[in-house]
């Protein structure tokens, strides 16, 4: 028979789990690491090691380390949780030789080892490709609700461990660990993120609409949906469904947007998101409604479509290679730029392929790079055939692009400097109306 050195702190968990596999293998118990390490040292040699990661004394990785060094032989499981996710990264480099996430269920177990002991070599955690996964912020996910989602860490290129059949909320000291530590992202299935979006946007209306919840916590719920449907429109592509749920979104958020008078606390909420390109589109969409409102601009409809302009305005980098995406502009060769400004011509395309999308926000997200002396991109069009409210969205773009991180801009300025920026070397090309509403929005600092 087969024995199983089993380690676990919980005497109640380690003896539930023995219980269940004493019906097929020898189980040795182990309280800790160090216990275990006591076992072996003694001349017990197990086939298989089940050990949790979380342990006084001596924890699993430590472990792991340890059997790697002296019997390396012996293949390891690993039983962890939320509170560990740090450590499948190393685990996974120090050889371990599979996963399974707390809690789990009895016959998930046994078919670990059972494929164990059947010869199986490979660690189960290649769940597919980078493609074929979506990522979702630690902190804004997690803590907003649970989720019966699988939820995955990147452990490698094409490489995710599944942390959790059944997810939960992560407590906030776990959260700034993952943070310090460089863990911004967990990962879902493409096709559960689907849901995802649309589940999110149904509580966004419901937190948009309460007069219970401040306006910092809408701003930051805000942020987190808008972000998500557009990496849905990046990642799964543009179609009806991205359509219908931006439509719902932005129509239940414009009144948060206009309201904000705090212009500053939406750069810091921006800012504080890792994908500068969903941050980007999400801070052009909102920052064009604003300006609009300092511009007397009233009617829903027109805000709406400013709105969904900004969203969708960089919408045809979609089909271009992401490596590009990340290059500064400075260092880009005549072809790649001649490819990174091929984008509006894209986008125009990917949008009149949506039945629904108004024929103004496709006209504005061609011409978003278009300016008043005819210098732009991708036509050099005469400022009076430009879109009146293009003019917005492009004051709205240069703005974003001083204030938020991207590749050319590693160390963004606050709004009043960009403002100023702006007023020195873009007076001529950017519409007056739309850099007096930043104005307005960004009024001068007085010395004190």
């Amino acid at each position: 028979m087969k024995k199983i050195l089993l380690v676990e702190d919980d005497e109640f968990f380690r003896s539930a789990v023995k219980d269940f596999l004493s019906k097929s293998y020898e189980v040795v118990e182990a309280e800790n690491g160090l216990h275990a390490q006591n076992i072996m040292a003694e001349g017990v040699t197990p086939d298989a090691i089940l050990t949790d990661i979380k342990m006084p004394k001596v924890t699993g990785i430590e472990l792991l380390e340890w059997i790697k060094l002296r019997r390396p032989d012996i293949p390891v499981i690993l039983m962890t949780g939320f509170s560990e996710i740090l450590e499948t990264t190393k685990a996974h480099e120090l050889g371990a030789k599979d996963f399974i996430p707390k809690p789990f269920k009895s016959a998930d177990l046994m078919a670990k080892i059972n494929g164990l002991f059947g010869g199986s070599s490979a660690w189960k955690i290649d769940e597919g490709k980078d493609e074929d996964f979506c990522s979702l912020p630690v902190e804004d996910f997690l803590t907003e609700k649970n989720t019966e989602f699988g939820i995955f860490v990147k452990v490698a290129d094409n490489k995710y461990i599944k942390i959790s059949h059944n997810g939960g909320k992560i407590p906030e000291e776990k959260l700034k660990i993952f943070k310090q530590k460089g863990v911004h992202f967990l990962y879902v299935k493409q096709a559960d993120f689907s849901r995802i979006v649309g589940f999110t946007v149904n509580v966004s209306r419901v937190v948009n609409a309460s007069e219970k919840v401040d306006e910092t916590k809408k701003l930051r719920f805000l942020k987190y949906t808008g972000g998500l449907i557009v990496q849905q429109a990046f990642v799964q592509g543009t179609d009806k469904d991205t359509f219908n749920n931006a439509k719902d979104f932005l129509s239940s958020s414009l009144s948060v947007i206009t309201s904000s008078e705090d212009a500053m606390t939406v750069l810091d909420q921006l800012n504080d998101h890792n994908d500068y390109l969903y941050s980007h589109s999400l801070g052009v969409s909102m920052y064009s409604v604003m300006m609009a409102k300092k511009m007397g601009i009233k009617s829903p409809q027109t805000l709406f479509k400013l709105a969904m302009a900004g969203l969708f305005h960089n919408i045809g980098f979609k089909e271009l290679p992401a490596d590009l995406l990340q290059k500064n502009r400075f260092k880009l060769t005549k072809e790649e730029r001649m490819l990174i400004e091929s984008h509006p011509a894209r986008g125009k395309e990917i949008l009149e392929s949506i039945k629904g999308i108004p024929s103004d926000v496709i006209q504005i997200t061609y011409e978003h790079h278009e300016d008043l002396m005819g210098t732009g991109f991708p036509r050099r069009i005469d400022k009076k055939k430009i879109h009146p409210l293009t003019r917005i969205i492009a004051c709205a773009d240069a703005f974003c692009c001083l204030t938020l991180k991207n590749p050319d801009n590693e160390n963004p300025i606050d709004g009043h400097a960009a403002v100023s920026k702006l007023m020195e070397t873009k007076e001529g090309l950017l519409d007056t109306a739309s850099l007096k509403s930043l104005c307005d929005l960004f009024p001068a600092k007085i010395a004190s």
